[in-house]
């Protein structure tokens, strides 16, 4: 579970930082990451997560998916 979290952490990750919309803007990013990460930290204990990877992980699939709305996502390239 641990590892396909990071595996799509870095994958979407690294298709924002390179797409058009935080192309050459890394501070622009790293802010992006660092707010949904303070907020998810915020709403932890109300919600009772103690591990907020996959919610880190589910932002960017969120967002990447939200900014890349004609693309097909697919699983590992599988399906």
């Amino acid at each position: 579970d641990f590892l396909f979290h990071m595996y799509f952490l870095v994958r979407y990750c690294r298709l924002l930082e390179e797409g058009a919309d935080f192309r050459s803007r890394t501070g622009d990013f790293v802010w992006m990451i660092c707010f949904g990460a303070s907020l998810m930290t915020l709403a932890a204990p109300f919600v009772s997560v103690h591990f907020l990877g996959s919610s880190l992980t589910f932002m960017m699939v969120y967002v990447w998916g939200r900014r890349n709305e004609h693309v097909r996502m697919s699983f590992l390239g599988l399906f």
